[in-house]
């Protein structure tokens, strides 16, 4: 059970970072559409570095046991989005605020960095 969930969430993963690293994606795909005032449009860099983000998760899922498992198939529909937040939201943080940070300060706004960042639910 543990390894079918694993390759599920694997492969759903990996199909999720091929699918939003691609060049304007936040802007065509109504799902999970991105509207940015155009100064702060330079971000679009930093998203679609997407890909970096996939060896974040499966480390997440390399880690996950049985127990894990049992409870994403028994908690219901965000079961698996609470596994993943609650397992790399600090790396993803980590390895994403430079490039955010970095974007927002070559439009003057550095600042609206560290308050996007406290409005972020915290991991579990």
């Amino acid at each position: 059970m543990a390894a079918g969930l694993k390759e599920a969430l694997d492969i759903g993963t990996g199909n999720a970072v091929a699918s939003t690293s691609q060049a304007d994606v936040f802007f065509k795909n109504e799902a999970i559409k991105i509207l940015m005032p155009e100064k702060l449009q330079t971000l679009d860099k930093g998203l679609r570095a997407a890909p970096s983000a996939k060896a974040i998760f499966k480390d997440a899922l390399a880690q996950t046991t049985f127990s894990d498992a049992k409870e994403i198939l028994r908690e219901g529909d965000t079961a698996a989005t609470d596994f993943f937040r609650a397992k790399t939201s600090e790396r993803l943080t980590a390895s994403f605020l430079p490039i955010v940070s970095s974007s927002l300060a070559e439009v003057g706004r550095p600042s609206a960095t560290r308050t996007s960042c406290a409005a972020t639910p915290p991991s579990r």
